[in-house]
């Protein structure tokens, strides 16, 4: 049942966004306390019990292109972008007085950068609004 909501808050059947999350908090309630592998005895498995290895494919080998998808959360990774673009700023914003140093200060550390930048460009213009 809940590889069924798993799958369901990845892959929604409406025009939602999938639910990353809500996703990751089911398969780490599931996920099994130990993993094993049974595989033929062999001079490498031996050789991996003896000195306490294991030997590991390389992700460009697997059969199955979704074993190591990587998953980005837009909407956490675009604020972190943003403000990290705010901080490496040019100067010339602070001298051509369009910006106090403080107020990047602010911009950059916001939860939402941009929609901070965007708010004050508002109140100092309100003809962007139509933009």
């Amino acid at each position: 049942m809940w590889k069924q909501q798993f799958l369901d808050a990845l892959n929604p059947t409406d025009t939602g966004r999938p639910d990353i999350e809500r996703a990751m908090v089911l398969k780490a309630r599931h996920l099994p306390s130990r993993l094993y592998r049974y595989r033929p005895i062999g001079r490498h498995s031996l050789d991996d019990l003896r000195n306490d290895t294991v030997w590991l494919t390389s992700p460009d080998k697997y059969n199955d292109p979704y074993d190591s998808a990587l998953t980005l959360a837009g909407e956490r990774l675009l604020p972190a972008v943003a403000g990290e673009c705010l901080r490496r700023m040019p100067s010339g914003l602070i001298a051509r007085g369009l910006f106090s140093e403080a107020e990047l200060k602010e911009f950059s550390e916001a939860v939402d950068p941009l929609h901070a930048l965007a708010e004050r460009a508002l109140r100092e213009d309100p003809a962007l609004d139509s933009e």
